[in-house]
């Protein structure tokens, strides 16, 4: 079943503001961003708080070991892109 992040809001009210990828996610936070991956998608995402825009920063959703820029990157060791991803300016 896929996971849901939540916040509460000033006024108590608990909303969903981010579902994340089917498979066992893995989430850093930096910044106000959230970085998201599962190891079924073979893909980083970043989840930006304030506006609720996500992109895909690493990964093809392929599984492999190809270097290259991030939408052409292949991963295989998906807790390390996550590290690496977050640590991206």
């Amino acid at each position: 079943m896929p996971k849901t992040a939540r916040r509460i809001t000033p006024d108590g009210e608990i909303e969903a503001v981010y579902r994340f990828p089917s498979g066992n996610a893995h989430v850093a936070y930096v910044d106000g961003y959230l970085y998201v991956t599962a190891r079924t998608d073979h893909r980083v995402y970043r989840y930006e708080l304030a506006t609720g825009d996500v992109v895909t920063v690493v990964g093809t959703g392929e599984e492999g070991f190809e270097d290259g820029p991030g939408d052409e990157a292949t991963i295989a060791a998906i807790e390390m892109a996550l590290l690496a991803a977050a640590n991206q300016p």
